[in-house]
């Protein structure tokens, strides 16, 4: 048997429920729970490998004809994650060749580590908003600038606690915005309420940048100095008739700044953002194909009308249509009671309104409410 200390992370250990550094076979039980849960989606007669795939995980087990492991004989199982093995464990007493008991294990093995990495790395992530407080300066502040940041980190410690590991800061609070640069204390606050959250949850939350209105420059300014991984962008190309006038695209700009800062965050993009209307293209798919190709971004945003308005799945697969091997991010509107509908379409969700108190955005991140729609992002 092969002891996993070295080899396994501290959260396989807890999933399985180990007593000790071994994987034991008394945890088939646990994880044919899991499997359970999909049973309904597979025959039950061949390793699905599409559960695999959605953890990035490869299956290593000569008998099923899956990509094995050097040393590993038809008796022996081991599971593997990015290259890196995580574990093994001797089956050859428990069933024969390929048995349909042995599949069904197989494939519990696999499902159980998925939900364990589902957040990160499947095929439907979940990011969180944090809405910042009018920072001093605004016309609504009330807040002092340390106030604001300890607001900030209450509500990523109830994302993190609740199972979320993305999330967008922005300056929410700002409103009505300049519909481009903004100040400069902005920039540098946000870059130092962004720089506690990742000090305090280093590992746990992944952070993106939103500076609203729309300036993507200091977005990614304050993504390199507090090394987020990514931005939003309202309007990246094209321009939008918005409640601040009208919004000209900045991609030549931003593209140009990032390389000069040589920070990869990545950029997200709003396709028809929300709050607008747009001054030129109209077509989804199109304007999704400009934003990726001509535009440069990473990947876009689909959003409803306004805050916490609904996404209308309906443009959500016209842009999936449009760019089949693009990344895709549900914008707005997304509830327990719909984040399944977007799994076939969507990479990404953005979750925001529904996850403040009773749904109030100016209230604090509920953790229940996180749960809630993790556990439903799940079922």
């Amino acid at each position: 048997m092969l002891t996993l200390s070295a080899v396994a992370p501290r959260w396989l250990q807890r999933y399985l429920g180990l007593q000790s550094r071994c994987l034991r076979l008394g945890t088939k039980r646990r994880l044919r729970d899991c499997w359970n849960t999909r049973r309904q989606h597979d025959s039950g007669s061949r390793f699905d490998r599409s559960l695999s795939q959605e953890a990035g995980l490869v299956l290593c087990w000569k008998g099923l004809g899956v990509e094995s492991a050097t040393g590993f004989g038809r008796e022996r199982l081991g599971v593997q994650q990015g290259g890196k093995l995580y574990g093994a464990v001797d089956v050859g007493s428990l069933t024969g060749r390929e048995s349909p008991q042995m599949v069904q294990w197989c494939n519990c093995l696999c499902l159980g580590i998925a939900h364990q990495t589902m957040d990160k790395h499947s095929d439907l992530s979940l990011i969180g908003v944090v809405h910042l407080p009018p920072l001093p300066s605004a016309p609504r502040s009330k807040m002092s600038f340390s106030a604001v940041r300890d607001h900030a980190l209450r509500d990523a410690e109830a994302l993190v606690a609740g199972g979320i590991g993305r999330c967008i800061i922005e300056n929410f609070g700002d409103a009505p915005f300049r519909k481009d640069r903004v100040d400069p204390h902005v920039s540098a606050m946000m870059a130092v309420i962004a720089s506690a959250i990742n000090d305090r949850f280093c590992g746990e939350l992944e952070l993106g940048i939103n500076v609203l209105r729309n300036d993507g420059g200091a977005a990614v300014a304050v993504a390199a100095s507090c090394n987020a991984r990514f931005v939003r962008i309202n309007v990246l190309c094209g321009s939008a008739w918005t409640d601040q006038g009208l919004i000209e695209g900045r991609a030549a700009d931003v593209l140009r700044y990032r390389r000069a800062l040589g920070h990869p965050v990545r950029i997200m993009a709003d396709i028809c953002v929300k709050h607008a209307v747009p001054a030129g293209e109209t077509n989804l798919g199109r304007a999704a194909l400009d934003s990726l190709g001509r535009g440069g971004a990473d990947g876009v945003i689909v959003t409803g009308d306004g805050t916490g308005a609904e996404t209308d799945i309906g443009d959500v697969v016209s842009v999936r249509q449009a760019v089949p091997e693009a990344e895709v991010w549900v914008g707005s509107g997304v509830t327990p009671k719909t984040v399944q509908s977007f799994r076939p379409y969507a990479n990404g969700v953005i979750v925001g309104t529904y996850l403040h108190r009773d749904g109030i955005i100016q209230a604090p991140i509920d953790e229940d409410r996180v749960r809630t729609i993790v556990e439903a992002s799940r079922s």
